[in-house]
């Protein structure tokens, strides 16, 4: 059994719910990273928790989230938590929980967080279009897991922008 103190958050009330939307939890080395003791309502969503000693007890509503330890889950979103927590952040050892890119490819599909998010989860009215840091919650497709959503990467396509006049002869528009 783990100890319970020392644990992040802890839910062990019938009348609580505690939703985790894109947060991170990570480096935990105290108890349990986050405990549920059956009483309430435990939601993770669009998450990561990962690099804890000791991550989950108890029974948590998971989508569309990394857990460490957890197999992965399609019909719930849910990549496999048995990951390399190296992959996933720029710097996690230095407390930089933005999503790591291969730049040198230009493609996300190595991280397994970008863009595995289900953006119906995320209520832009509760939590803002912003990120942790400031920046677009979206930028892609699909909202990212975590609390920073990825920048750089896929590019629009290149646009010039230009202006122009124009007249109307009868069913004719003439531009200048």
């Amino acid at each position: 059994e783990f100890p319970y103190w020392g644990s992040t958050i802890r839910n062990n009330d019938t009348r609580s719910s505690i939703k985790m939307i894109n947060c991170v939890v990570v480096g935990n080395n105290g108890g349990v990273a986050l405990l549920e003791n059956g009483a309430g309502d435990f939601k993770i969503h669009n998450s990561l928790v990962v690099g804890n000693q000791h991550p989950l007890t108890g029974t948590f509503d998971i989508k569309h989230s990394i857990v460490q330890g957890k197999a992965a889950e399609p019909e719930n979103g849910n990549p496999d938590g048995n990951i390399d927590i190296n992959i996933l952040f720029n710097d996690y050892l230095n407390g930089d929980y933005t999503l790591k890119n291969d730049a040198a490819s230009r493609t996300m599909a190595t991280n397994p967080a970008i863009n595995a998010g289900n953006n119906s989860l995320y209520d832009f009215t509760i939590y803002g279009i912003l990120d942790a840091s400031g920046a677009s919650r979206i930028r892609d497709e699909a909202i990212d897991l975590g609390a920073f959503e990825i920048q750089e990467g896929r590019d629009p396509l290149p646009v010039r922008l230009i202006s122009f006049s124009g007249n109307r002869e009868s069913d004719v528009v003439n531009l200048a």
